[in-house]
Parts: C-alpha cells; structure tokens; sequence
C-alpha cells in the first residue's frame, strides 16, 4: 500500500472513472455487452473548409479541416464521413503545445472520443483560426500540454 491511500477511496475513484470512461474500439471488436454513448455518432457541424498551407504543413496531402460555429470536423480525402468531430458543446478538455513563441498548437478532444489537432502553420489563415479558437475556450477545460504528449517543436 502507497502512503497515504486509503483502498476505499481507490475503488471509488475506480468505479468512478468507469462509469465515465469513453472506450473507442473497431466495429468487429465491440463487446456485445457494451453500452453505446448516448448520441454518438455525432453528426459532424456545418462550417467552412480550410485551405492546407502552401508550404510547411504537416498534415497530410487530402487532410480536410471544416470549421464551424458549433465546432471542427476533419475528413480524408473525397469522403463526406467524417474521421474526427468535436463540437465545442461536447468538448472535453484542449490541450494547449507551447512551441517557439509563436502560437499555441491546439489539441481539442471531444467527450464522444473525437480529437483533433490545430498547428497554425498547417492552415491558410491559421493563426487567425487559433487565436479564434483560443477566445472560444472555456479556461475549465484548458491544460498544457505536457512533454510526453508533444507533437511538434514549430507551430
């Protein structure tokens, strides 16, 4: 036993974070005893598409970002499904990446398991979508991004 833990209070963190936890799974391996999040899936919000950055993007060559009043969707390729949704009514925390002073790259992830990443520099008129979204934030749900889970050295 660490010092300082109660075992009760452990299991009822634990029994907690189950009755709270988001599991995401391929169709074919989904328990038929698992119960679906209410809503899901959900439906991707109308926005405007944006332009991939002429030079230094990161994305992928067909990587689409659509961003809207109620929130961003990501899509690959000529598909209308989307790959990622996070509607801001649904967000669940955004992580903010400190790069090389410029602006922050942005990790929003959404409760139904949606998580998608803005890098200013990916977009046309990305800076301007950051600061955008940034004054969209709730402070609640805002973290920094620690070490382990940084992506990039330059926004």
């Amino acid at each position: 036993m660490l010092a300082g833990l109660d075992p009760g209070a452990v299991a009822s963190a634990a029994r907690d974070l189950a009755g709270r936890l988001v599991l995401c799974v391929p169709e074919p391996h989904v328990p038929r005893d698992l119960p679906e999040l209410p809503g899901s899936p959900l439906p991707a919000p109308p926005g405007r598409e944006m332009k991939r950055a002429l030079v230094g993007a990161t994305t992928p060559r067909g990587y689409r970002l659509v961003v809207g009043e109620e929130g961003l969707s990501t899509y690959y390729g000529s598909s209308t499904v989307p790959a990622a949704v996070v509607r801001f009514d649904d967000l669940a925390g955004a992580g903010i990446e400190q790069t090389d002073g410029q602006l922050p790259i942005l990790h929003l992830f959404g409760r139904h398991g949606g998580a998608i990443t803005v890098r200013p520099g990916d977009w046309r008129g990305g800076r301007a979508l950051v600061r955008e979204l940034r004054a969209r934030l709730d402070p609640a749900v805002c973290f920094d991004v620690p070490e382990a889970m940084r992506m990039f050295e330059q926004s």
